[in-house]
């Protein structure tokens, strides 16, 4: 990505010394420096003899921010950074008005949060931790599995067991979410928020109605 933006700076008879400072800043949700214990990492073109920036190619900047690295709490925020990581991370439990203080402090974030609230009515929110929730559980299943096929040298079986075993659980966590919005949507609306087919929509409200009876 960062190579395309700085070729296509160039056009013909354009001199190389024109081309304009070009900076990559990679968010990612997972580890990609594992020697590395920081959040953030910044990579620049040094001297390999020297081990300095001389400044001569200082047009080139790759910036890694690994979110799972990220551990300080509400009351360690002291850069603009970790706000915004914070942000990245927690925006869905993050309330205007209730905000930790080195949270409030911040007009960004602040505005950033509430244009997220006005993005978010309760029930999208609903919908939104509970798929959170499914990712986590997910994570947690693949990891526990994973454990146990390496212990077992289970390879394959254990690729078939977490892909069955998503699926089931995604599909589990859909329906519970359907359940929880029976009373709040009409089926249109459902169907349309968690992905399944109007006929079964319409299936989870004749059970509850026999459950009912």
């Amino acid at each position: 990505y960062w190579a395309k933006l700085v070729t296509e700076q160039l056009s013909e008879g354009m001199m190389f010394k024109e081309l304009k400072r070009t900076v990559s800043i990679n968010i990612l949700d997972f580890n990609f420096v594992p020697s590395e214990f920081e959040f953030h990492n910044l990579y620049k073109i040094t001297n390999i003899t020297s081990g300095e920036d001389d400044n001569l190619h200082d047009m080139f900047e790759l910036h890694y921010i690994e979110l799972r690295k990220f551990r300080k709490q509400y009351e360690e925020l002291s850069k603009p950074l970790d706000r915004w990581i914070t942000f990245l991370t927690k925006a869905h439990e993050l309330q205007h008005g209730k905000l930790p203080e080195t949270m409030a402090s911040d007009r960004a974030i602040v505005k950033a949060i509430q244009a997220v609230d006005r993005m978010f009515n309760e029930d999208e929110r609903l919908v939104y931790e509970t798929r959170m929730q499914v990712l986590a559980d997910v994570e947690s299943k693949i990891a526990s599995a994973d454990e146990k096929g390496r212990a077992q040298g289970l390879a394959q079986g254990l690729a078939q067991g977490i892909e069955q075993g998503i699926e089931r659980g995604e599909r589990e966590k859909t329906i519970e979410i359907a359940k929880n919005l029976l009373n709040v949507l009409d089926s249109s609306s459902i169907s349309a928020k968690t992905g399944l087919s109007l006929e079964e929509v319409e299936r989870l409200k004749e059970v509850r109605g026999d459950a009912a009876n």
